[in-house]
């Protein structure tokens, strides 16, 4: 188990082969790893779509643990499987706790060294990138007021635009009321 929005951090560097929903997996992301691309990891369950289609690097945010899909409470489900790679065939599972992920041992990455962001009008800070979150941390930022941002993400459709900016203690702020 693990809360709502943990980062999702890529093991190795490898690339994200698929990304989407369906009823079952909820939000996913389907993962290669450079060194064992014969293998496919999939993280299941996340709170939104999982990044693009591409390569990434050790360490890369690749989603958030969710709940979505098939899913009774928060928690990352990660599977890997062979050839060729069905979620309904159990035979070609590779039990993840006997996975070589001592290949190259996958560090905390560091954090983010951020970006600035200035308040441009009234943001209402949030627990998560949507507009019935609750609110969180100082819960208001005012015009002229800087934090430090971590990442962009994509959250509810404010007007046409559905960018969120993740501060680095980990609120949420919607981008049309920021500069950065």
């Amino acid at each position: 188990m693990a809360s709502t929005w943990t980062p999702v951090y890529a093991p190795f560097a490898g690339k994200i082969v698929a990304s989407g929903r369906t009823a079952v997996q909820g939000n996913y992301v389907h993962y290669r790893a450079n060194h064992d691309s014969n293998k496919l990891m999939r993280f299941m369950h996340l709170v939104q779509p999982g990044r693009d289609i591409g390569a990434v690097s050790q360490g890369t945010v690749i989603g958030y643990v969710g709940s979505t899909g098939l899913s009774t409470s928060p928690h990352l489900h990660v599977d890997i499987s062979n050839p060729p790679h069905s979620i309904y065939d159990i035979n070609q599972f590779i039990d993840p706790a006997t996975y070589n992920w001592l290949w190259t041992k996958p560090n905390q990455p560091p954090p983010p060294s951020g970006f600035t962001v200035t308040v441009t009008a009234t943001c209402y800070v949030r627990n998560a990138p949507r507009l019935n979150a609750p609110l969180s941390g100082s819960r208001i930022l005012y015009k002229g007021d800087r934090f430090t941002g971590v990442e962009v993400v994509s959250g509810d459709n404010v007007g046409g635009n559905n960018k969120w900016v993740k501060s680095s203690k980990g609120n949420f702020c919607w981008s049309g009321n920021l500069s950065y």
